[in-house]
């Protein structure tokens, strides 16, 4: 059976959770939140945005932003 990953709204989830499930799966995850304006209601929203990246067993990953 595949594993869920946990609700970023659910007391128990959020950011470590999602994070840590991603390390169980990836060489390397990060997880980065984005601040934005928000013109439907008014003022500031913010997003979490998730990166996670394969890599070979004892390499360290280049991530270029």
């Amino acid at each position: 059976m595949a594993a869920s990953i946990p609700d970023p709204s659910s007391a128990s989830g959020g950011l470590g959770a999602i994070a840590n499930y991603l390390t169980d799966a990836f060489q390397h995850a990060t997880a980065h939140v984005v601040e934005f304006p928000n013109p439907l209601r008014g003022g500031t929203s913010t997003n979490t945005i998730y990166v996670a990246i394969a890599g070979n067993a004892g390499s360290t990953p280049e991530l270029k932003v």
